[in-house]
């Protein structure tokens, strides 16, 4: 199956911490991923992201929801809006608001996103479920209330 590079890039607002999931497409063949709603393929409050203080300091606490879900229900429904189709080459952003997710607190601090889940749901040509391990990059992503 297609290896999948998702590149994390930092939002701009600090006092509105979010980050955007690049998802690159870096095979020569078209990949076919589910929106799980545990990975960076879903924009949902869940607890998609490793987040840990950049120098001294606490985690954040996650607030988000947990989500259960069936994938083999949304393979068997077939909806568009259920997956994201890449083409060679290709690449797709998913925004994630991460205030609704974690409890940064109130100081002006530094966290570093270090990744999130790795294994991605795909359907391959066969119309089967499969597992993608794709390559991130992570981030570092300023959080407070400026001064």
């Amino acid at each position: 199956m297609a290896p999948i590079r998702v590149t994390l890039i930092p939002g701009t607002d600090p006092r509105a911490p979010s980050i955007t999931s690049k998802i690159e497409n870096t095979s020569s063949e078209r990949v076919k991923l589910l929106k799980d709603p545990n990975t960076v393929t879903s924009p949902m409050a869940t607890k998609t992201f490793t987040i840990a203080p950049a120098s001294e300091g606490t985690a954040p606490s996650f607030k988000g929801i947990m989500v259960k879900w069936a994938p083999d229900i949304l393979l068997r429904n077939d909806r568009p809006g259920d997956f994201i189709i890449l083409q060679p080459g290709e690449s797709q952003t998913v925004e994630h608001s991460l205030g609704k997710a974690w409890n940064f607190g109130e100081q002006n601090t530094m966290f570093t996103v270090t990744g999130a889940r790795k294994s991605l749901l795909a359907v391959n040509p066969a119309g089967d479920l499969v597992t993608l391990d794709a390559e991130f990059t992570p981030c570092t992503l300023e959080v407070g209330v400026r001064m």
